[in-house]
């Protein structure tokens, strides 16, 4: 993350006209909000992102990221191999799982620190 961070800085200092950042999975979200934060731009920067984790949550809190997609990327990958397993070895019909994407912003901040606290599976 810290050589992201780095890229994303120098990105940033090289385009002084850039508005948004978009951090595409669980590792270069959070790279993408410290990026925003080393620069002070929260204010002229919208940065948004996939996955929550802690470091995503304290991103928004603070502003230096404006949100991300919640969508538990350990379910995404861990449910379809226990599904073809259970299909395969004994013939159960693969279920449907809901992971529950939803775009957390510092508006239903909240509710998603108590479920990442608790549950935090990226």
């Amino acid at each position: 993350t810290a050589y992201a961070t780095q890229d994303i800085i120098n990105l940033i200092e090289s385009t002084p006209d850039v508005v948004g950042l978009f951090g595409p999975n669980g590792a270069i979200t959070p790279a993408v909000g410290n990026a925003v934060r080393s620069t002070g731009m929260k204010d002229q920067i919208c940065a948004y992102g996939f996955d929550l984790g802690p470091a995503q949550l304290d991103l928004i809190s603070t502003g230096d990221l404006d949100g991300s997609l919640g969508q538990q990327p350990y379910l995404q990958g861990f449910w379809p191999v226990a599904q073809l397993i259970l299909q395969i070895d004994r013939g159960v019909s693969a279920g449907n799982l809901d992971t529950l994407a939803e775009v957390v912003t510092q508006d239903n901040l909240t509710r998603f620190q108590e479920i990442v606290s608790t549950r935090f599976t990226n």
